[in-house]
């Protein structure tokens, strides 16, 4: 499984992952077997450029060989996607480049995965772990085979979003407190719209309000990454005032 292709100069390196119980691999490279041993991964040397190559591979042991995999077609004739670039989050990154003329889909390798990226030129890579680095190439498809490997682009998600917000308060201000996040180093408190740098301390005042009257807060973390998602908003309403004209009979 996963296997892939990638052609530099006149040479196309090709890998794929191990499987369990094999002794050994044969590849077909165009058309021609070959026992590449234990090694997972096959160098195809001398090739003459803008020529399409494809290759298949079989795991084997002492009971025999097992079946093909699927075959791929790599053609330097097809150009690699450029442009790949990263917009990151704190559970997810975007990733977009330059459409390629004719293509009829892409591939995205995503830390050493293969994923079918559909024919936009777009990709969102999901439910990733906070500040946890990845890394990415693309490749085009098209009725020949496929491109080689883009270069590679590295993007790190943001810190987490922070959790526990509260708040609590008095008839002129209102404290937000929340729990401090992994790895971050500055927090921005949104308070009535107005966004408040507060360092990298997890507790705001929000002082000179009037008494009886209604707030709402939510809180980013960041690090020298950049700042991550916004919690959910919470509401709280000043304390009214004290009651006046107090009398006793």
């Amino acid at each position: 499984e996963n296997i892939i292709a990638d052609a530099s100069g006149n040479t196309v390196t090709v890998s794929w992952d191990p499987t369990q119980g094999a002794d050994g691999y044969d590849i077909e490279a165009d058309g021609v077997v070959l026992d590449n041993g234990m090694k997972t991964v096959y160098l195809h040397t001398g090739l003459t450029a803008d020529i399409s190559h494809s290759y298949r591979v079989r795991a084997k042991n002492s009971a025999g060989a097992g079946e093909w995999s699927v075959r791929i077609s790599l053609s330097e004739s097809i150009p690699a996607p450029a442009g790949l670039k990263t917009l990151a989050s704190s559970t997810t990154i975007a990733l977009d480049w330059e459409a390629v003329s004719g293509a009829s889909g892409y591939d995205l390798l995503a830390d050493g995965e293969v994923i079918d990226a559909g024919t936009d030129a777009a990709y969102t890579h999901r439910g990733l772990a906070p500040n946890s680095v990845h890394v990415y190439r693309v490749r085009t498809r098209k009725a020949g085979g496929v491109s080689g490997w883009s270069g590679a682009v590295t993007g790190r998600t943001m810190v987490g979003v922070p959790s526990g917000l509260k708040a609590t308060s008095k008839k002129d201000e209102i404290t937000v407190t929340w729990n401090k996040v992994e790895s971050a180093s500055a927090y921005e408190v949104e308070a009535d719209g107005t966004i408040i740098d507060t360092g990298d301390q997890n507790t705001y005042i929000h002082k000179g309000l009037e008494t009886g009257t209604l707030h709402s807060y939510r809180v980013r973390a960041g690090n020298g990454n950049g700042m991550g998602d916004w919690s959910e908003t919470i509401t709280k309403s000043t304390a009214p005032p004290a009651p006046e004209n107090l009398r006793a009979e």
